[in-house]
């Protein structure tokens, strides 16, 4: 239970630290975070690549496509970041989608896994739309508007660290029911995070 609640602090706590870049660091931080996706699919694809089973084809197939993403050169200018963000957002969908199916398809032993991959996925979509938030603010749209925007994403997070911090204390029993409401709690996070681009 103690790993649990430490993999939700450092997840929170690096989701702070990208939020609260300086304009000259968001280029170099989105290329690292990047980079160590593609570091973690590779592992995952071998992963599954292990399994020699033919409902991972597929998977398999969409996790290359999403690296092949992440391999596209250097976002320097909004702009750039935009047309990769498109990118990125699609092939996320598409490997996202694919794992959902095949998490179904697979047996109990992949659950593991597949939910591992999952979570990768869902940080790093969540860190791709706080960078797009720094594109906003750094680049010539600077208004009261994204600031404020900026501000209760912060507020947000700091709930969740809250949560986190309180929780140390919680009994055994009751860390299923805090799993949950972390889980829950962080999707909130996330919708509001996409909710500033619509």
């Amino acid at each position: 239970m103690n790993t649990f609640l430490k993999k939700w602090q450092d997840k929170l706590e690096d989701l702070e630290e990208k939020l609260n870049l300086q304009a000259d660091q968001v280029t170099d931080s989105f290329e690292q975070q990047k980079s160590k996706l593609t570091h973690q699919l590779s592992q995952g694809i071998s992963s599954l690549k292990e399994t020699n089973e033919e409902k991972t084809t597929q998977l398999k197939a969409k996790m290359e496509a999403l690296q092949v993403q992440l391999a596209l050169g250097k976002a320097e200018s909004k702009e750039a970041f935009e047309k990769q963000k498109k990118e990125l957002d699609h092939a996320l969908h598409e490997a996202r989608q694919q794992l959902d199916t095949t998490q179904k398809e697979v047996g109990e032993g992949y659950k593991g896994m597949m939910k591992e991959m999952g979570e990768q996925l869902d940080a790093f979509q969540t860190k791709l739309d706080v960078f797009k938030l720094h594109f906003h603010l750094g680049k010539a749209d600077l208004t009261d508007d994204w600031q404020a925007k900026k501000q209760e994403i912060q507020r947000e997070l700091s709930s969740l660290k809250q949560k986190t911090s309180e929780s140390k204390h919680a009994a055994t029993e009751k860390w299923d029911a805090f799993s949950d409401e972390m889980q829950e709690s962080f999707g909130h996070f996330q919708q509001a995070v996409k909710k500033l681009f619509s």
